[in-house]
């Protein structure tokens, strides 16, 4: 269909997709923030626990279980696995995070 202005249909179609585009890279760039940081999460936690034989035994008790339910047996295998890992990453990040926190306050003097 060609517009009155002269104008393709692939031109007409670039600038739509275009503007789209332009409305959702905001939503898409906050989107790839959370989606950037649960990842980091994940291998954060799963370098930890791989390192530390304790934990990353336990990490792997928990899996043997899962293949007992029927639909979701690899589902459930595979993501106790990763949520565990995850679970590590938040735990040591957050204490890290309440330790900097300590140690700025601490230093710069701020009265509490």
């Amino acid at each position: 269909m060609l517009k009155s202005t002269g104008e393709s249909f692939f031109t007409g179609l670039k600038r739509r997709l275009g503007r789209v585009i332009l409305l959702t890279a905001p939503y898409l760039m906050k989107l790839l923030s959370i989606v950037g940081t649960v990842a980091m999460f994940l291998v954060g936690g799963g370098i930890i626990t791989h390192n530390i034989p304790s934990i990353h035994h336990a990490v792997e008790s928990l899996s043997p279980a899962s293949p007992v339910i029927p639909a979701a047996g690899n589902i459930v295998s595979s993501t106790v696995p990763a949520l565990s890992n995850m679970d590590t990453g938040v735990l040591v990040g957050t204490c890290l995070l309440v330790r900097l926190t300590v140690v700025k306050i601490f230093y710069s003097g701020i009265k509490l």
